[in-house]
């Protein structure tokens, strides 16, 4: 079986088993903790976007597998896990709502935090070790830059404005972190795939 296929695959098996968790946990539907105000799982767009538009560039990713050496794939996941950590240390436990994952850190949240390990480690691997088509970049770097408005709940913000959901947070009233993550991870995006395009 191909890695774009297995990598693809891995990703939605883990956002479902995330789901599944939280769910058990009883803190994936706003209706499982009522009368809270806090950021249900369901409503968290990173949980989305990763089942869906990261498992689309871990497609992509995966079918320049070959291009890599064990030493790459090493240093990549040391060096993915470590970002992820200190995201989840230093960035996402100190949110102001519950989340369900990271604040308080939940089993379902450690799972979380070991694929956006792999992730990162995907993500280097093609931006720093990888020979991919202008195509291929050009789409992983769309479906990133659409990612993270997304995740960094936009979307969100956007519904609750719009429909006025009890249960949801005013993340961006409440907090300056999620804009200051889309502006700069999205500016981020457009440069890493410049300059993956000039490399």
């Amino acid at each position: 079986m191909e890695t774009g296929v297995l990598l693809a695959r891995w990703s939605i098996f883990s956002m479902l088993l995330v789901i599944a968790v939280m769910l058990l946990d009883g803190k994936f539907l706003p209706s499982q903790m009522s009368g809270k105000v806090w950021l249900p799982g369901a409503a968290n767009g990173a949980i989305w976007v990763n089942l869906v538009f990261l498992s689309a560039a871990l497609y992509i990713i995966g079918a320049y597998a070959d291009q890599w050496s064990t030493r790459d794939v090493t240093v990549a996941l040391l060096a993915g896990m470590a970002v992820s950590w200190l995201s989840y240390f230093l960035v996402y436990q100190h949110g102001e709502y519950d989340d369900g994952l990271s604040h308080p850190l939940s089993l379902a949240g450690v799972l979380f935090f070991l694929y956006g390990g792999a992730v990162y480690a995907a993500l280097g691997l093609f931006f720093f070790c990888t020979r991919a088509t202008v195509p291929d970049v050009l789409v992983v770097g769309a479906l990133l830059f659409l990612y993270v408005p997304v995740a960094n709940h936009l979307t969100l913000d956007w519904l609750d404005k719009r429909y006025f959901l009890v249960w949801c947070p005013h993340l961006f009233a409440g907090e300056k972190t999620p804009m200051g993550f889309i502006v700069g991870g999205d500016a981020l995006v457009v440069v890493s795939t410049i300059v993956k395009l000039a490399w």
